[in-house]
């Protein structure tokens, strides 16, 4: 005999469980980003929510934060894992659509990204992020400027708390390296140190980074901590014109870029470039960029992303020339951030902008023919029938639904503002519509 399962009704740790109301807000939140990426001519792409493990290891994948999927059945692991993020499946995708893709290929992707990492503030196993990717054969900086500009626009959309956008490039963390005489194979090494900076303590960034540059004295190793923390104006960055050709490059296009978002209304103060911001992630290669709340920066990023021109050729060879840039918000981590600090607004907790309550049964049909014709003037509709009016106003008032008309006869309607109680009483459809658009 099989064992009888019962149900497991608590939270599940590492993912968000919404109240109606959050809910209900995310939801706009989304909906609002998409309108936004939309409206800087990004379209939206539906990729597989799942990938073969060893695409998912070949490019910033690290293992131990995979989920792997098996079958329940016998236990028996599939070859296939859930996206770490949204980038990685997006590649992928070109490479296998790239005869049937005009390029460049503009795409937005708002979907759940899972990861196996402890479950802590701002921080989570299963999260929505929301992505803005252009794919191109040669690079070209005006991708860049709008992958950025689009991001900015979609969180001031949001009416979030004041934010900057910390701005670096591959080649300038290179050449800060080769000018303190940094081997180059302790590059990498050096760069996951720098990337991991912002959480480590006066004390913790030196020791750590003894570890590493133990032949450089302590002053010296004080001094390029020092020059790493910078962040303000480009143009004030210490070792500006000290860099090599190939740093020089990189600070070329990153004040293009800069220059550029200026042109589109950006506020240059929210702009900083920070030679410490380095991506997690080993798929980037040029501009890189990390969003956080000026007052809240203990929670890290909120949106992050940059030029990425060596991911797709990992999955295809022949196509070296074709690369990608893109930016990613972290909406469920931002949402958290919110919460927490309680800075959500309060907002209804349905999508119904006008609830019709008939006062007898006998005026149902009624009820369903106002209905759709106000769902043909554009207003999302519903239909209240239980019990009597004053039970139906006191459900509207609790879900904060803007509108109630309340069908009284055949030919006499009463439309009440539920946020003001202003009311009135009209035998026409079309003076309902005028008192809801006052």
């Amino acid at each position: 005999m099989e064992p009888v399962l019962e149900p497991i009704l608590g939270k599940i740790s590492g993912f968000a469980d919404y109240t109606e109301e959050q809910n209900f807000l995310i939801s706009l939140w989304q909906e609002k980003i998409a309108d936004t990426f939309k409206l800087h001519g990004f379209t939206k792409l539906n990729a597989i929510p799942v990938e073969y493990i060893d695409n998912l290891q070949l490019k910033g994948g690290i293992a131990k934060q995979i989920y792997r999927i098996a079958r329940l059945q016998d236990g028996a692991l599939t070859d296939l894992g859930l996206p770490f993020d949204r980038t990685v499946p997006l590649a992928l995708y070109m490479v296998r659509h790239l005869s049937e893709i005009s390029l460049p290929f503009k795409r937005y992707d708002v979907a759940y990204s899972f990861r196996g990492e402890h479950a802590q503030a701002g921080r989570f196993r299963g999260f929505i992020q929301a992505d803005v990717d252009i794919v191109d054969k040669d690079h070209n900086l005006l991708d860049d400027t709008m992958c950025l500009l689009t991001i900015i626009k979609a969180l001031e959309n949001l009416k979030i708390p004041a934010f900057v956008m910390l701005l670096n490039h591959l080649k300038i963390s290179h050449a800060v390296l080769h000018y303190f005489k940094i081997s180059k194979d302790k590059y990498d090494e050096f760069l996951k140190y720098i990337d991991k900076m912002s959480k480590l303590s006066d004390e913790e960034i030196f020791l750590e980074g003894k570890k590493i540059l133990n032949e450089k004295t302590d002053d010296e190793l004080l001094f390029i901590i020092k020059t790493l923390k910078f962040r303000g104006k480009i143009h004030d960055f210490p070792l500006l014109d000290k860099l090599d050709a190939n740093g020089k490059k990189g600070m070329e296009e990153l004040i293009t870029v800069i220059e550029q978002l200026k042109i589109c209304g950006v506020d240059e103060k929210i702009l900083l470039f920070a030679p410490a911001m380095v991506r997690g992630l080993d798929y980037y290669t040029g501009m890189m960029f990390e969003t956080i709340l000026l007052e809240y920066e203990k929670y890290g990023s909120i949106a992050g992303g940059g030029r990425y021109d060596g991911l797709i050729a990992t999955f295809l060879q022949k196509e070296k020339n074709l690369g990608g840039v893109g930016g990613s918000i972290g909406i469920s981590r931002l949402f958290d951030i919110l919460l927490r600090e309680k800075l959500l607004p309060k907002t209804e907790l349905t999508s119904t902008q006008v609830m019709i309550i008939p006062r007898e049964a006998n005026l149902i049909a009624l009820a369903l023919d106002v209905a759709e014709k106000l769902r043909d003037f554009g207003y999302n509709t519903d239909l209240y029938i239980k019990k009597n009016i004053t039970k139906g106003l006191e459900f509207c008032n609790r879900k904060k639904i803007p509108f109630v008309l309340m069908l009284m006869e055949q030919n006499k309607f009463v439309i009440k503002d539920m946020h003001t109680t202003k009311q009135m009483e009209t035998g026409s459809l079309e003076d309902v519509q005028a008192f809801m658009k006052k």
